[in-house]
């Protein structure tokens, strides 16, 4: 169990920065079927990706996957490039969003902030480029001021509240978070939210909370046939598991394994 527990600790610290959007749209079971077919970041795994973000350019989770490939076969230049395309033929948000994730990963983060300030200001619609730059911020002593900035654009008060309660979330004001969750009721129902509030519940020892939100993010993600979150689920649901937790553990990975997506989650 001590092998699980350091893995699942891990998750809990990392989850947010790699944290594939939540598209919640009819693409992402298409999406994932295909995507268990090719070999993980071989050049048709890329192709496919760079082809499904020109048949769907607003489906953010291909940006990642795609960006990740990049990474992990250490072309970074190849990265720049394509997004660099992207974004100036017209599709800043999700081009911008993996830009600014470029560069965090080549360490400047001034021009991190601005990528993902373009990113938002092209399309607010999906949280996950927001709750990565919360992230992000995070990592930087709040140096950028993002909980600020995205109180001052113009979002319905819904998502406001959720992003105070991610920004409380990040900043350890687990008690304050949660209470801001639980005030959203099911005006929020996307993955992200069950997986912060879960964790939020969790690292206040409140496991029985934290098990039932995690079940709610599976069951989701199950009703999406998204394989990632139903493996990042079920890693977080083996350490609030009263019993077998390494076969929940193993679970997970198999999930994962059947899109090669295990470095995502470790």
């Amino acid at each position: 169990m001590m092998w699980a527990r350091v893995i699942f600790s891990f998750i809990l610290l990392q989850a947010s920065a790699l944290f594939p959007a939540d598209n919640n749209d009819s693409h992402t079971a298409e999406f994932y079927q295909q995507l268990c077919g090719f070999d993980s970041f071989s050049p048709a795994r890329i192709d496919f990706l760079k082809s499904f973000i020109t048949v769907h350019p607003s489906f953010l989770t291909a940006y990642e996957f795609l960006f990740e490939a990049f990474v992990q076969i250490n072309q970074l230049d190849a990265a720049d490039a394509y997004f660099s395309r992207l974004e100036k033929a017209g599709n800043p948000a999700g081009a911008s969003w993996m830009l600014a994730r470029l560069a965090v990963f080549q360490g400047d983060l001034n021009k991190a902030d601005k990528l993902y300030r373009l990113a938002l200001s092209s399309d607010i619609s999906n949280h996950s480029p927001a709750l990565d730059y919360l992230a992000f911020d995070a990592k930087n002593n709040n140096a950028f001021h993002t909980a600020e900035y995205l109180q001052s654009l113009d979002l319905p008060p819904t998502d406001l509240i959720f992003y105070r309660a991610c920004s409380k979330y990040n900043r350890g004001e687990y008690q304050s978070a949660d209470s801001l969750f639980g005030g959203l009721g099911l005006t929020i129902d996307d993955l992200q939210r069950w997986h912060y509030q879960g964790l939020a519940d969790y690292y206040q020892s409140q496991l029985v909370q934290a098990d039932s939100l995690f079940r709610i993010g599976l069951r989701r993600a199950q009703e999406m046939q998204d394989i990632y979150h139903q493996a990042l689920f079920s890693y977080n649901l083996a350490y609030t598991a009263k019993t077998e937790p390494e076969r929940v553990i193993a679970q997970a990975r198999r999930l994962a394994e059947s899109i090669d997506a295990v470095q995502l989650l470790n």
